[in-house]
């Protein structure tokens, strides 16, 4: 269990520091999406305990000025070798990887998913339910 927190903390640590260097200037927009490709982007595998970290993917960030909420979305293939989902998909969260938080340009959240096709396909959600 408290692996599986380090490497959530690993990940999370990744996707923020990317996710603050390269959105600064666009956060300013209110009621704007920002669209951000082959940053560094941290997600579990299909067996929701391996970390992989890719910079091959898309991401896209949107906030909304008058609610202070946001969302990050992370798309991505998993590399080859990455362990792949035991029953064709696989759901990542709080509740089966020990915990963690999803860190955006926006703020840290608990209120995270992912999800892992049978395709090798990964989307991470982060949601961020701020203040306006």
């Amino acid at each position: 269990m408290k692996r599986n927190f380090a490497i959530v903390g690993i990940v999370v640590m990744f996707v923020a520091g990317a996710l603050a260097l390269s959105s600064r200037s666009a956060r300013a927009q209110s009621n704007a999406a920002v669209i951000i490709n082959d940053q560094l982007c941290g997600v579990f595998a299909g067996d929701c305990s391996t970390v992989e970290i890719s910079t091959d993917n898309h991401e896209v960030q949107t906030s909304l000025a008058t609610s202070g909420n946001a969302m990050l979305s992370c798309k991505l293939d998993l590399p080859a070798g990455a362990p792949l989902p035991a029953n064709g998909a696989a759901h990542c969260d709080t509740t089966n990887t020990g915990g963690g938080l999803c860190n955006t340009s926006y703020g840290s959240t608990a209120d995270w998913s992912e999800t892992i096709s049978a395709s090798r396909q990964v989307t991470l959600r982060c949601h961020v339910n701020g203040q306006p």
